[in-house]
């Protein structure tokens, strides 16, 4: 019971401080504005020296945009994303590895001197980056300490479901509009939360509905299989609010090693005939619910209506165009394609790349993303050092990473927190399928002595 107390008490916190931040942005009121933030700000503080540092800062993930007094001003999560890597530092200072250290100091380096050469300024971003690129390793330590992968995914889907539903009822504020982006077309509308870009936020979804299945598979707790039915039907709703493409097609692709895992994993077939039922009911509300149909009509006519259209380019919403504008672009410039652009806040026509390796070698070059290469190598080691996923959890773990990952290959996150963040959690569900197939230890018997099971002896 005392092991659960800072859960609950952490979980408390981040309602508490939703529900100050919600009234305080809708009445636009600077001194409720001003409690809260410091409030919040207190509360990661706390969570971090209890070890709990990433639940929070996945909860308050979705919340980011609107952790501010004003729009056009710097996020209170940034900075305090920033004090939760300083405590590391002095907490850790007499073990600190420094395996990431080589890569991110030489990426520095390569950066500092393209700016130089081109005139271009160090901004907050930029610092923010770099720093999460030395020190947030750090946090590795804080995995299997205070919480499960269970944890995470639960701080992580009440964040987006409470963020959600009430930027899709509180838009009619105009005070809090302000944060709200509403995307609308012909007959279709996009919501996406506080977050601002549909296609960002559904990545939140896909990443966090990929490891509820994936403790579905395993879980025996009645309780929690429920909680996480539950959660998976409102995540759902908030994804089908994005009416996002790549959110559709990573959610069928979840869906689809799911399935597979379920009918090929051991086990009674009655256990398994019970998960496609509860699947299968899901399905069927989904599908007949009055809250889904309109969502599911406008996700069906991205694919399918009149402005669908008939060609990879149109398929993509014209991603491919823009790959092959940045693929032009390292053609005409060597150097661009070889050093980047030095982590500066600048595109080609306009447009994002909508990939991150693409993002990744604009803004870094060849040469640079090797060594981010590198530097991710060392965080995973830091992450999963002795870790071993053996045949019958590869499916699981593949299917986590498809979840967090999938869509990166359609949008870019590499200069947002999630290029950071998104591995973590991603790791810790890796850790959680490996434990699930660890062999047990054998018996220490000492030569000469009888083993006893059940008070009776074997011989």
């Amino acid at each position: 019971m005392l092991e659960m107390r800072p859960k609950i008490y952490i979980m408390l916190g981040c309602l508490l401080i939703t529900v100050l931040l919600l009234v305080g942005q809708v009445l636009s009121n600077t001194v409720l504005l001003l409690v809260c933030l410091a409030g919040f700000f207190a509360l990661v503080m706390w969570a971090t020296l209890k070890h709990m540092s990433i639940p929070v800062l996945l909860y308050f993930l979705p919340w980011s945009p609107l952790l501010k007094l004003q729009p056009g001003t710097m996020s209170t999560y940034s900075m305090a994303l920033v004090a939760v890597l300083l405590i590391y530092v002095f907490r850790n200072s007499k073990r600190f590895s420094f395996a990431h250290i080589f890569p991110a100091a030489l990426l520095l380096v390569q950066s500092i001197i393209l700016k130089t050469a081109t005139g271009e300024g160090i901004d907050n971003g930029y610092i923010l980056f770099f720093m999460c690129l030395f020190l947030f390793p750090l946090i590795a330590r804080e995995k299997g300490q205070e919480y499960d992968f269970f944890t995470l995914i639960l701080y992580f889907s009440f964040g987006i479901i409470i963020s959600a539903i009430s930027a899709e009822q509180l838009m009619v504020f105009p005070t809090i509009s302000r944060y709200i982006t509403v995307h609308s077309y012909s007959s279709m509308t996009r919501l996406s939360g506080f977050y601002g870009d549909p296609n960002f936020y559904s990545a939140h979804i896909t990443a966090v509905v990929s490891g509820a299945l994936v403790i579905i598979l395993n879980e025996r707790n009645l309780l929690k299989k429920i909680v996480l039915y539950v959660m998976l039907i409102a995540l759902l709703y908030c994804g089908f609010l994005s009416v996002s493409k790549s959110f559709a097609l990573i959610m069928v692709c979840i869906a689809f090693l799911w399935i597979i895992e379920v009918l090929f994993r051991r086990g009674r077939i009655s256990s398994k005939l019970m998960m496609l039922l509860a699947l299968g009911v899901g399905a069927v509300f989904v599908l007949s619910s009055i809250l889904f149909t309109d969502l599911i009509d406008m996700m069906v006519g991205r694919f399918f209506g009149a402005n669908a259209g008939s060609n990879i380019s149109d398929f993509t919403t014209g991603r491919t165009e823009i790959w092959i504008s940045y693929f032009r672009a390292f053609e005409d410039d060597p150097m661009l394609l070889f050093f980047g652009k030095g982590f500066t806040d600048a595109l080609i026509n306009g447009r994002a790349s909508h990939n991150i390796i693409i993002q990744s070698i604009y803004q870094f070059g060849l040469v640079g993303t090797g060594l981010l290469f590198v530097w991710l190598g060392a965080y995973t080691k830091s992450m999963l050092d002795h870790i071993h996923i053996k045949a019958s959890g590869i499916v699981q773990a593949v299917l986590i990473i498809v979840g967090t990952f999938g869509t990166w290959l359609a949008i870019d996150h590499l200069m947002f927190d999630e290029f950071f963040l998104f591995p973590f959690f991603a790791f810790v569900g890796i850790k959680y399928v490996s434990d699930l197939f660890v062999d047990p230890e054998p018996m220490n018997i000492d030569d000469g002595e009888t083993p006893v099971v059940n008070g009776l002896s074997v011989n």
